[in-house]
């Protein structure tokens, strides 16, 4: 495992918010123009794939998720949801996450921030089970503690790739008896944001117009690895109206998939190439995702090869459908 990932692994586990102190500089270094200076630096380090994000990426938030929440939580909490809060969100897009608290606010009602930890799905993919094991069962008991407190809820995560670990849980416990079990629960109370909103919930019909033809890009992990097709594409048909177009190979992988985009470039540009001809093909004006990897890849293939579209996260398009 490259020390990189093992050090960001054991910061989200010991200390958080010191990850967010090291976001937030180079945040700041990003907006003063300094950090492209860096990247030669990085890539002489042998950090070429964190060079290579800084490069892909356009957001600098230096106000993150948890810096939002006393805003967010102002109206009141309920107990119709619990919304898990993945890094991507979190960490570096808390716009989507201010989106999704909102759209669900507005859609299904009061809910809570669960105050969680990562999912592990960072650390189990490159092989730190330990530490994904360890993620698990601190979010499995801060689960069982607000079930304990408030009732049945559902967690509701707007990252594909998280739910989809997430709901698979039990697998990381299958030797351990006494944890199985509440892995299981817990993995039976996670939802997509994709699927958690039914279309009579969702909004007024062609609330959504505006944003030009809309078209769906379905996430390897919501379409192949929860079976979500169907829900989101209903939702959008409502919102978008006549603007909704089907994208061809829509459920074809973008080429993000987490850090591959950076560590294999070249596989990751000639997939993103395919994708990026498929929108062009219906002429969309707005991509819908679900997947913080999947948005950061599309959009940036859109800014530099057609920037007259834009790649939009769903709770995104929920939101400013139900705010028109």
């Amino acid at each position: 495992t490259h020390w990189l990932v093992r050090r960001v692994s054991r910061l989200l586990i010991e200390d958080p918010r010191a990850l967010a102190r090291l976001l937030k500089l180079g945040f700041l270094l990003k907006r003063l123009g300094l950090s492209r200076l860096g990247r030669p630096v990085l890539r002489a380090l042998g950090l070429g794939p964190l060079a290579a994000m800084d490069e892909h990426s356009d957001e600098a938030p230096l106000r993150l998720l948890d810096d939002e929440l006393p805003a967010l939580r102002a109206a009141g909490e309920g107990d119709a949801w619990g919304y898990f809060a993945p890094c991507g969100p979190r960490y570096l897009l808390p716009r989507v996450g201010r989106a999704t608290w909102r759209a669900l606010t507005e859609l299904k009602g009061r809910g809570r921030f669960l105050e969680n930890s990562c999912c592990g799905l960072l650390a189990h993919n490159y092989g730190r089970l330990a530490d994904a094991r360890e993620f698990a069962r601190r979010n499995i008991v801060r689960y069982e503690e607000l079930k304990e407190k408030f009732g049945s809820f559902r967690v509701v995560a707007d990252c594909s790739s998280c739910a989809a670990f997430m709901k698979s849980y039990e697998q990381l416990f299958t030797a351990d008896p006494d944890w199985r079990p509440r892995a299981k629960a817990f993995a039976e109370a996670v939802s997509d944001v994709l699927e958690f909103i039914p279309p009579d919930k969702a909004g007024e019909p062609a609330s959504g117009a505006s944003a030009g033809p809309v078209t769906y890009h379905d996430s390897c992990r919501a379409c192949h690895g929860q079976g979500i097709r169907r829900q989101p594409r209903e939702v959008l048909r409502k919102l978008a109206g006549k603007s909704y177009r089907e994208l061809p190979e829509s459920d074809w992988c973008c080429g993000g998939a987490g850090a591959f985009a950076f560590t294999q470039p070249e596989l990751s540009a000639r997939v993103l190439d395919r994708k990026l001809r498929n929108i062009a093909s219906v002429q969309a004006a707005t991509v819908v995702v679900g997947a913080a990897s999947c948005l950061a890849q599309i959009g940036a293939g859109l800014r530099k090869c057609y920037p007259s579209a834009r790649a939009v996260h769903y709770s995104v398009f929920l939101d400013e459908a139900s705010n028109k």
